[in-house]
């Protein structure tokens, strides 16, 4: 799923090259499978804007941690 969307987004190989081991890793747990699960958390009235959607929140999460970026702030530029 990971590796799909990223080919979709046409981001270059060499920016990918020193994330390549946490990405297998991200793909390697099956975190589809946890989609259901994610989207009970969410309020479903329709209220604000469209969510975000949460398992592309759960893996960018991961990621960041696996990177040792402790900061959302710093995490997301």
């Amino acid at each position: 799923m990971i590796l799909h969307y990223l080919k979709e987004q046409s981001i270059p190989l060499e920016q990918l090259l020193p994330f390549a081991k946490d990405i297998l890793l991200l793909e390697s747990l099956n975190l589809p499978q946890l989609q259901p699960q994610l989207e009970a958390f969410y309020a479903h009235e329709g209220r604000g804007r469209k969510p975000r959607d949460p398992l592309k929140m759960l893996q960018s999460l991961l990621l960041m941690n696996l990177q040792g970026e402790i900061s959302f702030t710093q995490g997301v530029k």
